[in-house]
């Protein structure tokens, strides 16, 4: 039956779009990092939903009916592009389908088709190891899974959960020859590119050029090549078999949600997609797998042998190493591997040990505050405050937001960033940053800026970043000031601890303002530092090199004086703002102190928002302003820690209350068309993806 092609819709962005290339496979032959790798490329576009498999009717498993005849859907993931000359999507089981080759040459004949391919031996154990991680693969051992395929044929030895039965015939997946010769016949050879994953691994930089030139695209642009899809195996094995026991798929959720994440804009793409990623490295580790056995590595190289001959006649090249040879199923352990395994699992253990830790430290304050509170009557504070109070502080609360959007865009420097997107904007993401845990609502407005206002990812986080540091640097002056102020320890020596203060604010503006210079030295001192050992020590150092790079070139943004000391006075009311909506409050509830004190006791609770190892601000926020009333504005225990619940409270609520109106908004304003500079001969490279 002639399969149903996607269809334009008039008035979406959808109905601009489409792919003209495709990474068809094989699986577990670099089609993941080379996507990464392509999609950083500015002439490239490419969803970060990988593996839709739309096309391949004949393809078995629940996670190849995700898009089938669903054509809006499919197109849904292309939404995002920008006028990119090319247009791809990557999904390695079409190399391996029947049908998938016809189906994607009925849907364009002029598509770009780019093959990966491996030893076969190797692939096979990949898929098995990566079907054991995911849950698809039941059979513990390799050589049992390859014996099980014609039980398997008769539906006999499969999981309820396997998202992927047609993987499950290992030898089907590794006719190359065949495969590779439908896309030749359909297509002709000067329109698909087979890449040898050996080359791809061995020579990186340079097949990438050829597959840049392959796609007719600008061959200067240049890249970093880390491992994007390294080896993973199960954590807590109990954990894996509670979840496919039930029929449940891990691997199905994953990519629902990164659906949602590629095609809803008003979402962020981290909210969605890492919180995946945190449930998946609770039971996921990074392990070099086991070598095949000797006598199973020969004898599945004498079985393919044949068919590696025909390949390499095909392609005019001597694969025959793929048999003689009979390498180890895994790459020499090297010096840079280590680094590069060192800091892949570094990196999962530390965003791991972070969230935990959060975690701890908001169940204790948690546990404090409520300990704390005792029989204090919340409900009664509440009606303590007069109706003209709540609206006044709403509204300032609304003046507050106001010049956060102008700060940014004074930050990003674009005169065309427009107020009626850049507040809603604003308004959106200072909801989620309150409700949304481990401070991942703050790239919502990365992302905003993105899809509605064509901003690359670079400047949305520095023009953050230079927000959110000046936000700090102002807090701890007027806090510090506050302290001197108000001790009578401090009345003898208040002037020269004045004169002080602005000294050390002075110099912190001044180091701000030169910070990208100052972070390239501490670089360049590091560079000479002699690193001793392997692995940690030295992956440590690389890592912090990199760092200090990207966090240099974001500073450098800001070092323009005019840009910098407007962004900088604005900060100076965005604090103000704040402190008359928490001022309004305090005076509400019974607040009759100095000023120095009040002052004190907000710098203490707004710094309490910007500390970063708690869910949300739960529990420190509510502490932060416990210990400023109590320890300086003499309040009890249980006063104080009503009144934080009750601040926060209100600071939660107005953030969800604007945010709404800011995500109304956004939904009824259209997005930015791409600035001239996006349109221009020489675009701007794009990041990776987050």
């Amino acid at each position: 039956m002639q399969r149903r092609q996607p269809t334009s819709h008039s008035g979406t962005a959808a109905s601009k779009a489409k792919p003209n290339f495709f990474i068809v496979g094989a699986p577990k032959c670099g089609t993941t990092s080379l996507h990464e790798y392509l999609q950083r490329h500015p002439d490239v576009f490419m969803p970060f939903y990988k593996e839709p498999h739309y096309f391949g009717s004949d393809l078995e498993g629940s996670r190849f009916r995700q898009f089938r005849d669903q054509p809006a859907r499919y197109l849904k993931l292309f939404r995002d592009a920008r006028g990119e000359k090319r247009i791809g999507e990557s999904s390695p089981w079409y190399l391996s389908s029947r049908r998938a080759a016809e189906e994607i040459h009925a849907y364009d004949p002029q598509a770009k088709i780019i093959i990966m391919l491996r030893n076969p031996v190797d692939m096979m154990y990949s898929m098995w190891s990566q079907f054991r991680y995911s849950g698809n693969e039941q059979i513990e051992t390799f050589e049992e899974a390859l014996d099980a395929e014609p039980e398997r044929r008769r539906g006999k030895r499969i999981r309820r959960a396997a998202h992927c039965i047609s993987g499950l015939y290992y030898r089907d997946m590794v006719c190359f020859s065949e495969q590779v010769r439908r896309y030749f016949d359909l297509f002709g050879r000067e329109n698909v590119k087979v890449v040898i994953f050996d080359d791809f691994k061995s020579d990186t930089a340079s097949v990438y050029r050829e597959v840049l030139a392959f796609l007719d695209i600008d061959t200067g642009f240049q890249t970093t090549f880390d491992i994007v899809n390294p080896n993973k195996e199960v954590r807590l094995e109990w954990l894996q078999k509670l979840i496919v026991s039930s029929g449940f798929s891990l691997m199905l959720l994953k990519d629902r949600l990164t659906y949602l994440a590629t095609t809803h804009a008003l979402v962020p793409i981290s909210y969605r997609t890492r919180a995946v990623k945190g449930v998946i490295a609770v039971y996921t580790k990074y392990e070099r797998r086991s070598p095949l056995t000797p006598d199973l590595r020969g004898r599945l190289a004498r079985e393919f042998q044949g068919d590696i001959d025909k390949l390499s006649d095909m392609l005019g090249r001597d694969l025959s190493a793929w048999y003689k040879d009979v390498p180890s199923s895994e790459a020499p352990i090297t010096e840079n591997n280590l680094q590069i395994e060192s800091a892949t699992k570094g990196s999962s253990r530390r965003q791991l040990a972070w969230r935990l830790l959060s975690i701890v430290i908001t169940v204790a304050l948690l546990y404090f505050v409520v300990n704390e509170l005792g029989g204090a009557d919340l409900a009664a504070l509440i009606r303590r405050i007069p109706t003209w109070s709540w609206i006044g502080a709403l509204l300032v609360y609304l003046a507050l937001n106001l010049l956060r959007a102008l700060r940014f865009r004074v930050l990003l420097d674009k005169r065309e960033s427009p107020m009626r997107l850049l507040i809603p904007i604003t308004l959106y993401h200072n909801g989620l940053v309150r409700v949304v845990p481990f401070k991942l609502g703050e790239i919502s407005y990365v992302i905003l800026l993105k899809t509605r206002l064509n901003y690359s990812m670079q400047e949305g986080v520095g023009s953050l970043f230079g927000a959110r540091i000046l936000e700090l640097l102002i807090i701890v002056l007027v806090f510090a000031f506050g302290i001197f102020m108000s001790g009578e320890q401090f009345a003898a020596q208040r002037d020269q601890l004045m004169a002080g203060v602005l000294s050390v604010f002075l110099a912190s503006v001044i180091g701000l303002y030169y910070a990208g210079s100052l972070l390239r030295l501490a670089l360049g001192v590091m560079q000479r530092i002699p690193v001793v050992g392997r692995g940690k020590p030295r992956s440590f150092f690389a890592i912090a090199q990199s760092k200090l790079t990207d966090v240099a070139a974001e500073f450098d943004r800001i070092r323009q004086p005019r840009l910098f000391f407007s962004a900088l006075f604005i900060s100076c009311f965005t604090y103000t703002s704040s402190f008359l909506t928490n001022y309004i409050l305090l005076r509400a509830v019974g607040l009759d102190a100095d000023l120095p004190i009040v002052i004190t006791v907000i710098s203490l609770g707004m710094f309490g928002s910007a500390f970063p190892f708690t869910l949300s601000g739960f529990g420190i926020v509510e502490t932060a302003w416990w210990t400023g009333l109590t320890r300086f504005a003499g309040y009890a225990g249980d006063e104080a820690a009503a009144i934080g619940i009750v601040l926060h409270g209100f600071q939660i609520v107005a953030a969800v209350l604007y945010g709404l109106a800011g995500y109304v908004l956004i939904r009824l304003s259209p997005p930015m068309p791409p600035r001239a500079d996006q349109s221009s001969g020489a675009p701007t490279p794009k990041p990776p993806p987050p």
